[in-house]
C-alpha cells in the first residue's frame, strides 16, 4: 500500500481563518444570548418589584384612612364580594402617592369582617357595679392589596388581616 503525501498547501491559511470565525462566531453567540436571558430575567424582577412596592401602597392607604367606615368605594377601594379572587379584574386602580412613575398602581379590596374571631385587647377591661364587665379587643377585617406595574406587565397580590381597636367585644 502506498502513501500519499500532499505536499501542496495553497487553502490553507484560508481554512484556518474560516475555523477562527466560526469559532469566535460561535463564542459571540453565547455572549449575546446569556446577556439577552439576563436582561429578561433583571426586567421580570424589576417589575415584580414595582408591583409589591405598590401593593404595599395599598395597605398603607387601609392603615391611613384608619376607621371601617372609610373602607368605601367613595374613597377608592374596589367594593365587590369577588374582589380578590384569581380570576377578578374590575379592580379601582390608583396612583401611588409622591411617585413619578404613572405606570405602576395598585387596588384595595374593601376590608370584610374576617370569619376569624377578634382579638382580646390585654388591658382593655371595664368593670362596672354589680360584677358586670366589659371587654375590649381588636375587630379582624380580611383584604387584598393588589400591585400592578403596566410597563413590565406584571402583577402581585397580597392578602391582608388588618385589626382595629380595641373596640367593645363583649362582656357579661
Amino acid at each position: 500500500m502506498k502513501k500519499y503525501i500532499i505536499k501542496n498547501e495553497k487553502g490553507f491559511a484560508l481554512m484556518a481563518a474560516l475555523l477562527a470565525c466560526l469559532i469566535l462566531l460561535a463564542i459571540g453567540m453565547l455572549v449575546i444570548n446569556m446577556s439577552t436571558g439576563e436582561l429578561f430575567t433583571t426586567s421580570a424582577l424589576v417589575g415584580q418589584k414595582k408591583a409589591i412596592i405598590a401593593s404595599e401602597s395599598g395597605i398603607t392607604k387601609i392603615m391611613n384612612d384608619g376607621f371601617p367606615e372609610n373602607w368605601t368605594a367613595a374613597n377608592g377601594y374596589t367594593v365587590d364580594n369577588n374582589c380578590g379572587a384569581s380570576n377578578f379584574t374590575n379592580y379601582n386602580w390608583l396612583p401611588v402617592q409622591n411617585s413619578t412613575d404613572t405606570t405602576t398602581q395598585f387596588a384595595v379590596c374593601a376590608p370584610r369582617v374576617s370569619t376569624r374571631p377578634s382579638m382580646p385587647a390585654p388591658g382593655y377591661a371595664l368593670g362596672g357595679g354589680g360584677g358586670s364587665t366589659v371587654s375590649y379587643g381588636y375587630m379582624r377585617y380580611d383584604t387584598t392589596a393588589v400591585g400592578r406595574s403596566t410597563v413590565y406587565n406584571s402583577e402581585t397580590k397580597l392578602d391582608v388581616g388588618v385589626g382595629f381597636g380595641p373596640v367593645p367585644i363583649g362582656g357579661n
